[in-house]
């Protein structure tokens, strides 16, 4: 279990095309010094500054694209920085919405503060803790290997924020 990853390049010579750094830093986020899976996993929430994107059909799409790209993108920034590297975040962007995509196939999504905070530490602590499959995924070292990790962590964070969103709607009547 790795709090925080370390930036090191691997392989100086190689360079990494600016598209795949836009995608796979997701927008430079995972360019931040400290906690950049953190950072990335908060700009997931960018996309819910468009009401359009609170729809599951579309967040599914967004989820689709961004996986495959990400996964794309990924590959030359493995190159250069090594087996999940720190400056890769989409693979956190992706789990953290498809966080969010259970919770909205549940029933239980509605865009308020709370519910963006349980889900995000739902995702992040089960994205930590790595328990099976993620743990697997994230042996693999591949680039697919590092987006599955945390669709893995997904499904937990996912089913703990039902739960916890549950009991906070029965404790505090929302």
């Amino acid at each position: 279990m790795r709090l925080v990853k370390t930036k090191e390049i691997v392989n100086p010579d190689f360079k990494v095309d600016f598209f795949s750094r836009l995608i796979a830093s997701w927008f430079f986020t995972g360019y931040f010094p400290k906690g950049s899976g953190t950072v990335g996993s908060l700009a997931a929430f960018v996309v819910f500054l468009f009401p359009s994107m609170n729809d599951p059909y579309r967040l599914s799409i967004a989820f689709l694209i961004v996986f495959i790209l990400g996964t794309y993108a990924t590959i030359p920034m493995m190159k250069r920085y090594g087996n999940d590297p720190s400056t890769v975040v989409v693979d956190e962007v992706v789990g953290q919405w498809f966080t969010i995509m259970i919770v909205m196939a549940a029933g239980y999504w509605k865009l308020t503060l709370i519910n963006c905070l349980v889900t995000f530490i739902g995702f992040r602590g089960f994205d930590i803790l790595k328990l099976q499959p993620a743990k697997y995924f994230d042996r693999k070292h591949t680039a697919l290997g590092v987006m599955l990790d945390d669709v893995a962590a997904a499904v937990y964070g996912g089913i703990f924020s039902i739960f916890v969103i549950i009991a906070l709607q029965r404790m505090f009547g929302w």
